[in-house]
């Protein structure tokens, strides 16, 4: 994910460009209401925001769905927060993989193609659930997943950081450190590209939590 605010908390460019290349669902862990303001047009029913805990409920066909998995400022006090809410939603000691959470995002990492877009992917919950999940579908053939990524400085740190990705069932998109204007770039050639063949994505994962 490039991330879905700017750091004055301004719908972006880039924000933008996500609202017309992710027509399906986005998922993130984002409290704030960046993404429904970037999607709301004034058509009505346009979207729809679904809480993580209760993502496993079937989303309207017909209307954009924002997956919050860690809840929504509007309702602070179902937000998950705290390391006791996230041991609730994701497991104590180890990644629970029949909690809503991890059981809704192992649907999408089976049967869909995910974009992370501004995610760390470093030692994170996000990270031990993928690990989790991949472990659990073995060998089995699944969708190509990818994260947008500022290159490590060294080509020793970029072949072991594509190791770790690929052990996620992941491929690393690289620009080079600082070009965060790329990303922009880089999201507005797949959003041509896709649009010259037909194509029209899904979905988009959005910034993993610290924990």
């Amino acid at each position: 994910m490039t991330r879905a605010r700017s750091r004055t908390g301004q719908i972006t460019d880039t924000t933008l460009l996500i609202t017309e290349l992710f027509t399906d669902t986005i998922i993130t862990t984002n409290y704030d209401l960046l993404i429904e303001q970037a999607f709301d047009t004034g058509a009505k029913n346009a979207f729809q925001v679904i809480n993580g805990m209760n993502a496993l409920e079937d989303p309207a066909t017909n209307r954009v769905s924002i997956i919050k998995l860690h809840g929504d400022v509007r309702t602070p006090g179902n937000c998950i927060v705290s390391k006791n809410q996230y041991d609730q939603a994701y497991g104590n000691n180890e990644i629970d993989l029949t909690r809503p959470i991890p059981k809704f995002i192992e649907y999408y990492y089976k049967n869909s193609s995910l974009l992370f877009l501004g995610c760390s992917l470093n030692n994170d919950r996000t990270v031990h659930m993928f690990r989790a999940i991949k472990q659990k579908v073995g060998d089995i053939v699944i969708p190509q997943h990818f994260a947008i990524e500022q290159a490590p400085e060294t080509e020793q740190e970029l072949v072991n950081r594509n190791a770790f990705l690929l052990s996620l069932g992941i491929t690393g998109i690289w620009f080079e450190k600082g070009q965060f204007e790329c990303v922009e770039g880089m999201l507005r050639l797949a959003r041509n590209e896709l649009r010259y063949r037909g194509i029209f994505p899904g979905l988009l994962r959005v910034r993993p939590s610290p924990y």
